[in-house]
């Protein structure tokens, strides 16, 4: 077996032993970021996250699991299913994000306590 093939199928060793099944799809991030913020959020207990760049919900689905309150903005509309805790928002977060973050901002019992910017728009 040629020896870049033996690496790619120790990165899915290294994948599978890492993440639950569930966390493991439609990632696109390199392993080393996928290990971080899983450890990041896991680490943190987020009360409310944001996520700016939804896209296949890769990166979603472990900030979800950790947070009691996610919101994810993204471009289009993509909500998903599955996600209980989410609002999804669609349009250009430099026009969706404020009036979210002003509603959080007046309770005083919340708090954002992650923010992943994976998105410009």
């Amino acid at each position: 077996m040629p020896p870049k093939m033996v690496a790619g199928l120790g990165r899915v060793v290294i994948e599978t032993a890492l993440f639950d099944p569930y966390f493991n799809e439609n990632w696109h991030m390199q392993l080393s970021e996928r290990v971080a913020l899983c450890y990041v959020v896991d680490r943190a207990k987020p009360d409310i996250s944001i996520e700016i760049g939804t896209f296949l919900g890769g990166s979603l689905r472990p900030i979800a699991a950790a947070s009691c309150q996610v919101y994810t903005f993204d471009i289009d509309d993509r909500t998903l299913p599955g996600f209980s805790n989410v609002s999804f928002i669609a349009g250009n977060s430099t026009e969706t994000l404020p009036p979210i973050i002003d509603q959080i901002n007046a309770s005083e019992e919340r708090e954002i306590n992650f923010i992943l910017i994976d998105g410009d728009h």
